[in-house]
């Protein structure tokens, strides 16, 4: 008579399984929650270096035009508004304590290229916001009569602090403008955050600048 040898098939147990099963889960959560992470942090480094370029451009637009240009003339408001007998007349912002305060969120100037010295052709840069947030606008004619602004920001920044100090454009003491010693120049200081998706917080950044009127406006 024959005897019949039962071969048993080695294999997992049903708690091998579960345990197995658990660790692969726990790895895959893991890896995928460190995937999310860097592709968070790659698109978040993307919209700030996005925003920082234009930021660069923002100022460097300013302080280009800003330099070659003349009659400064500071204000504040919210938005700083120009009338027809403060577009073209230098003014100083620059102190904090008495007169003239600063500094202010707005600035006019003669830009370079005009062709005359009418009012209608004075340039301003001033800031302004809206329900998502503060933003840097320019405007490039008839400013003190309602002219029209156009944003110069990205969407995805929002600026917080736009300070303008304006120096030498106008005597610091007496009501009008008198002969001084001191070469018009500027001070931007510009803040901000860069917004990201909802899950992100916002980025803060800050950029300063001085700029110096290229022709010579100096009366001792």
């Amino acid at each position: 008579m024959k005897t019949k040898t039962i071969q048993r098939k080695k294999g997992f147990s049903l708690v091998e399984m579960l345990v197995a099963i658990s660790l692969f889960t726990v790895v895959m959560t893991a890896s995928t929650g460190a995937l999310l992470a860097v592709v968070a942090a790659n698109r978040k480094a993307q919209a700030f270096d996005s925003a920082m370029s234009n930021m660069n451009f923002v100022m460097d637009h300013m302080t280009r035009n800003l330099r070659v240009g003349t009659t400064y003339a500071c204000a504040s408001g919210s938005p700083a508004t120009f009338s027809s007998g403060t577009i073209d007349t230098p003014a100083n912002c620059w102190r904090t304590t008495g007169s003239p305060l600063g500094p202010g969120n707005a600035i006019a100037f003669e830009p370079q290229q005009a062709k005359d010295t009418e009012q209608r052709n004075q340039d301003v840069y001033r800031y302004n916001s809206d329900a998502n947030g503060g933003f840097i606008e320019r405007c490039k004619t008839d400013c003190h009569i309602g002219g029209s602004y156009t944003r110069m920001t990205a969407e995805n920044v929002d600026i917080t602090r736009f300070n303008i100090y304006v120096e030498g454009a106008c005597s610091a003491t007496g009501g009008g403008c008198t002969a001084d010693a001191v070469q018009p120049r500027i001070f931007l200081l510009i803040g901000g955050t860069v917004k990201n998706d909802s899950n992100t917080p916002p980025t803060a950044f800050s950029l300063q600048t001085s700029i110096t009127q290229r022709l010579f406006d100096i009366e001792i």
